[in-house]
């Protein structure tokens, strides 16, 4: 055979195989992660509370306040407790290279990433508990990162205090492993939002194979602003950020942030390593 036809049948070969290939996703040889990021959470004080009270900046100034938080951390995606029409739009308009996706109208929590780092796989809601067992629509993104192919399920989360906690928790866990059936191995979970519970959350989160970052271990002190990942998602860097800056955003003691890996690199459904 010539060498210019052997030339145009390796590349032909060449362009099949890396076409074949390129679904399939494998831990790199030197053991590095497959995909980093860092993700934010916070309970952003529903704009109703601080105009019925006075002595505190409206929403929408609040949640700019947020954002500017966002930008200083480079953050890529996270989940916002108690926003309303005013500091959805604020959000929107502040940080436009995010998309922020909403459990409902009025009182609400969100999820939000940034648009050009994921591709949407799946936007939806599914219906917990609140106060007094009315049932609330809870916020779930799926998404995958575009550089690593990783796969992410991102849900916001607002429980009540009331007897009606430990119900929502646990429709939000029956949540999680629907979300795992569905998506198998691929499938790294992050839940976050406020859960008006401490301990006691991060205890339970054991039992569906996930941890509070910051609070591996169930019987550690926990705030009841928490994220909860799976067990494959590592936390290199957890922050708790209180002070005069962040008070001025929130009547919670503090907003969060956490620096994650997903350090081991799933096989899709039916390949093999």
């Amino acid at each position: 055979m010539p060498a210019v036809h052997r030339r145009a049948v390796l590349l032909i070969v060449t362009g099949v195989l890396a076409t074949v290939l390129q679904p399939v996703w494998t831990a790199r040889a030197d053991g590095a992660p497959r995909a980093t990021g860092t993700f934010f959470w916070a309970n952003a004080w529903a704009a109703h509370h601080t105009e019925a009270r006075g002595g505190a900046a409206p929403g929408a100034e609040r949640m700019r306040r947020l954002v500017r938080l966002v930008h200083r951390d480079d953050v890529h995606l996270g989940t916002l407790a108690e926003i309303e029409h005013s500091q959805v739009a604020a959000f929107r308009k502040a940080a436009p290279e995010y998309s922020l996706l909403t459990a409902d109208r009025g009182n609400t929590d969100g999820v939000f990433w940034l648009t050009d780092g994921y591709d949407v796989v799946e936007t939806y809601r599914f219906r917990a508990f609140t106060y007094g067992g009315r049932r609330s629509p809870v916020p779930v993104a799926v998404l995958r990162d575009r550089v690593s192919g990783a796969l992410l399920a991102v849900i916001a989360v607002h429980n009540p205090r009331d007897r009606w906690r430990d119900r929502a928790l646990r429709r939000e866990l029956e949540e999680v492993r629907r979300l795992r059936h569905v998506h198998g191995s691929d499938l790294s979970v992050f839940m976050a939002g406020d859960f008006n519970a401490g301990a006691s959350v991060a205890c339970r989160a054991h039992r569906a194979r996930l941890y509070s970052a910051g609070h591996r271990r169930c019987d550690s002190y926990a705030p009841i602003d928490q994220l909860l990942v799976d067990r494959h998602v590592r936390i290199r860097a957890y922050h708790r950020m209180t002070g005069a800056r962040v008070h001025r955003i929130t009547d919670h003691p503090a907003v969060y942030r956490a620096r994650f890996a997903i350090a081991d690199a799933p096989v899709p459904s039916g390949r093999r390593r």
